[in-house]
């Protein structure tokens, strides 16, 4: 079974399609993120991922790799686990909305 959960991934490197690990030194593949992407209204890397629902609890970790100049990097990131929803402004629940 997999459990379709939302992450803030450290950094801002875009983690699309990047594998989900148990631990820092990526021995262990959970699964994988699904979509990514810099959210500038949070200000953080969030992202969505299929992750198996034995391996909710506990650290995650993602392996992203992504190209600058020309040159192909990776690096290891720390994920954490979000129950609300990534933004959700006061006006958006405002009864009536507000004038415009």
């Amino acid at each position: 079974k997999f459990t379709l959960t939302k992450l803030d991934i450290e950094g801002n490197k875009p983690a699309e399609g990047s594998y989900i690990y148990k631990n820092r030194s990526c021995t262990q593949e959970i699964d994988y993120i699904t979509s990514a992407m810099w959210s500038p209204a949070v200000k953080a890397n969030i992202a969505l991922a299929m992750i198996r629902t034995e391996h909710l609890q506990g650290e995650l970790w993602a392996e992203i790799y992504y190209e600058k100049e020309l040159r192909q990097y990776n690096r290891v990131a720390r994920c954490t686990r979000k129950q609300k929803p990534f933004w959700a402004p006061a006006r958006a629940r405002a009864t009536p909305p507000p004038d415009c």
